[in-house]
């Protein structure tokens, strides 16, 4: 059974919007050149690595289906071909006898088994098409809180300008009573497999299940205290399984009733579940099909998809929370239903764009490609998001919002919250020569809207506890724009990556940050802005010590030498420098706009887009605005704003980590 089959199906699919940077669950949706057209091209071109020095995903082989859930060339035959085949000089059967025979036998099994209204599938189907991969990671960090570390006496808690987390060694309980601690190192795994499920021509079933799903090797040690045979971790004879071994992270159908294998004529496709989305760079939402991904953007949604004239347009509509619901503990079995829909917050999603999406597409864009002229690429895509009301919050000592749910005790708020998201894309490549490539692709994005009714809350300093301090009002107005680059000659790849996203003047910006909103009363407007965590511009940087792109602008130019030149397999050696600055210097721990200054260089080994294994080494200078200053994250507790006599100097940082990946 072909591999490449199922991302040609979830391409087409558009579980979660069809978008153009990239189809929902399909692991070729990213912003290298399509593997159709790879296929069209001459064997001894390089094939054009990922943007970056992120990680490159790894390349499939080209897809086989002529279009939307149509059956690949390699779809299992019927178990009686081989009989029709020696049998066809003296029976000419008919589709018709066909399905009449497997309908009298459907009527026997059910007759014989007791098995009522057993689905009769076409001949040939159903099938299930496997797709997914394994990962091994070794991470190791050196110094990952920058040398930061201080600590708050009111709340007993550390704070540091990393998002990264210190070791426990140095925590708040343990503070003085262990040997510094400047390197860590890790394992984890995940197994991925994304199942499709053809029940016939133009019907599919999607899921998708992560086993061990970024499990740190070693965390689930067989002891107990009251063990008498291991009572401590060091006695532990096996790793036992976890209660979430297995995590479901998709599962919707795709219906196509009209479904043309050209890319002109009239396209109609019905989706629903919960489904992967991807669009454009991948800033706003992300799959997560990266090898060296971790997070994914899943939607349940409904979608119409429709196409004309090679150009897309699609509408959905979703549920990005139900609120509250009966579901409990009390009775796991039985449907559970929603307490009220005034508390759900709803998603209207628009999207028209151009881009190959069928088989017959991507080979016509192929064509144009070897012939030397230029391809477009291009996508608008808007989503509009409202809540009415919503569950009356409160806040622990960890700054984390909470609620009550049982049934009496749940007590509702008006929030009157609504929020309008546009996305533009574009995306141009042309193939100048065999040898050439030029690939420049731009996606940038917004968020206007308002919040009537925000919760805020102080600190009581004669209780010690979070009291609420009212509402006030939030609007919002947010902006994020990324650009790269790419040029291809032979062996040699060269590129530039770039982007900038809105922040707040407000402490903790950072995306693994605590809430900044609630305790802070003065501040009616969010202008924080958040790159998708998927979207990898570095290795420290961005991705551990702050958490993603926000507040801040970026360039970093890199490149990368394959020294195989070849399509079979790669041998590739890059490096890039990647420089931070803050838009915001305010609401940066050092109060000061320099973020820093990161070398990155990788070494990868890839065959056939089936097997990868690579390291990466990164090395990062933090500049003044990554210091800790006298008042950062302590000045809710201190109306003078500080809480330090001086601010604390961060240090360089290094990691390397290293990446075994196979997929099938």
């Amino acid at each position: 059974m072909s591999v490449a089959s199922i991302f040609t199906i979830l391409a087409l699919s558009l579980p979660a919007a069809a978008a153009p940077g990239g189809e929902p669950g399909d692991p070729a949706a990213d912003d290298t050149q399509p593997a159709a057209e790879q296929d069209a091209s001459t064997d001894d071109e390089t094939p054009a690595p990922s943007g970056g020095l992120s990680f490159p995903k790894l390349d499939k082989p080209a897809p086989l289906a002529t279009d939307l859930l149509t059956e690949p060339l390699d779809a299992p035959a019927p178990a009686d071909a081989d009989k029709t085949e020696e049998t066809a000089e003296t029976t000419e059967e008919t589709p018709e006898t066909a399905t009449a025979a497997l309908d009298a036998e459907r009527i026997r099994d059910e007759a014989a088994q007791s098995i009522p209204n057993r689905p009769i599938p076409p001949v040939g189907y159903p099938w299930i098409e496997n797709n997914g991969y394994f990962r091994l990671r070794l991470d190791g960090f050196y110094r990952p809180g920058l040398g930061t570390t201080a600590y708050i006496d009111q709340t007993q808690k550390t704070v540091n300008s990393s998002a990264f987390p210190g070791t426990i060694t140095a925590n708040y309980a343990n503070k003085g009573n262990f040997e510094s601690e400047n390197w860590v190192s890790s394992a984890n795994l995940r197994l991925r497999w994304s199942p499709t499920i053809h029940v016939m021509k133009n019907l599919a079933i999607v899921a998708q299940f992560d086993v061990l799903d970024n499990v740190i090797l070693g965390s689930t040690p067989d002891f107990d205290a009251d063990r008498p045979d291991s009572p401590l971790p060091i006695f532990a004879r096996s790793q036992k399984p976890s209660d979430d071994s297995v995590r479901v992270k998709q599962a919707y159908m795709v219906w196509s009733p009209f479904n043309p294998e050209n890319t002109r004529d009239f396209l109609l496709s019905f989706s629903g579940g919960r489904m992967a989305r991807h669009w454009g760079l991948g800033i706003m939402e992300n799959d997560g099909e990266d090898i060296d991904a971790d997070w994914g953007t899943y939607v349940d949604r409904v979608n119409v998809l429709l196409r004309y004239w090679n150009v897309y347009l699609e509408v959905g509509f979703g549920w990005a929370s139900s609120g509250a619901t009966s579901a409990t503990d009390v009775q796991v079995f039985g449907q559970p239903y929603d307490l009220t829909n005034s508390d759900n917050t709803y998603d209207l999603t628009f999207a028209l764009f151009q881009k190959p999406l069928t088989q017959a597409g991507r080979l016509a864009r192929a064509e144009k490609l070897l012939r030397g002229k230029p391809v477009f690429d291009w996508g608008v895509y808007v989503k509009y998001r409202w809540q009415k009301s919503d569950q009356k919050q409160t806040m622990d000592d960890d700054y984390t919002m909470v609620g009550n749910t049982s049934f009496d005790d749940y007590v509702l708020e008006n929030r009157d919250a609504w929020i309008v998201s546009p996305d533009l894309w574009f995306k141009f490549e042309w193939k100048h020569s065999s040898k050439e490539l030029l690939r420049l692709e731009f996606e940038v994005t917004a968020n206007f809207g308002s919040i009537e009714n925000t919760p805020r809350f102080r600190l009581d300093a004669a209780t010690d506890q979070w009291v609420g301090d009212g509402y006030q009002s939030l609007d919002i107005q947010s902006w994020a724009v990324a650009f790269e680059g790419e040029y291809q000659w032979g062996p040699v790849n060269v590129g530039l990556m770039t982007g900038a996203s809105s922040g707040t003047n407000a402490d903790w910006w950072g995306w693994q940050d605590r809430n900044n909103v609630s305790t802070n009363r003065a501040l009616t407007k969010s202008s924080s802005h958040y790159f998708h965590p998927d979207y990898h511009v570095d290795e420290l940087l961005f991705r551990h010590a702050v958490g993603t792109v926000t507040d801040a602008f970026y360039i970093k130019p890199w490149f990368m030498y394959d020294f195989f030149e070849s399509r079979k397999d790669a041998l590739a050696l890059g490096a890039g420098i990647l420089y931070g600055h803050a838009l915001e210097a305010r609401a940066t721990p050092g109060n000061d706009p320099h973020l820093g200054l990161e070398i990155d260089v990788n070494l990868l080994y890839e065959t056939a887009g089936m097997f990868y294994v690579g390291v990466t080494w990164a090395t990062l200078v933090p500049f003044d605005g990554l210091d800790l200053a006298t008042d950062y994250g302590c000045a809710v507790f201190d109306s003078a704003g500080g809480c330090r006599s001086e601010s604390i100097n961060s240090e360089w940082a290094m990691s390397i980590r290293g990446v075994l990946g196979a997929r099938f």
